[in-house]
């Protein structure tokens, strides 16, 4: 097995972790966190999961863990039939929300840097924020120790 490169993102929303469950599975739609990718598969451990962009871009693996709403693991191939990237979402209810936290592990030499990791995922975390808070923003993300926090600008 190569040797991974890990990436670990934290952010917190106003959202209950059923809504974040709810946007993180949706299938059949583009999802506008995902880059407008549209996911297929039925999130149950073992399923394919295929996430395509129109006839652009395609990405398969396989669901390893859906323990709703609390974690959501699998794996994508990028490109196809090369080892895995490993993607788990944990969701966390807190008194005003979900702490969302986005563990990615990607093989070397696939990603040179945890900098190529957060420049991929960073953006998709802070999407999803955007998704699940539309009236927020109007809001000000404030990046800590790769963090996401927002505070509602008045």
């Amino acid at each position: 097995m190569p040797p991974f490169t890990s990436e670990q993102f934290h952010a917190i929303t106003r959202a209950n972790p059923e809504c974040v469950w709810n946007a993180l599975t949706a299938t059949g739609v583009p999802l506008d966190y995902l880059h407008g990718m549209t996911a297929d598969t039925d999130w149950q451990p073992g399923a394919r999961v295929t996430l395509a962009l129109a006839d652009q871009w395609r990405l398969t693996g396989e669901v390893l863990a859906a323990e709703r709403p609390h974690r959501l693991s699998y794996t994508l191939d990028d490109p196809p039939g090369s080892p895995s990237v490993y993607v788990t979402w944990e969701l966390r209810r807190t008194g005003v929300g979900t702490i969302i936290r986005l563990n990615v592990d990607e093989p070397w030499p696939f990603t040179s840097s945890t900098e190529d990791l957060e420049s991929a995922w960073l953006p998709v975390l802070s999407s999803l924020v955007k998704h699940l808070e539309p009236a927020a923003f109007g809001a000000v993300a404030i990046l800590t120790d790769r963090s996401i926090c927002y505070r509602v600008c008045n």
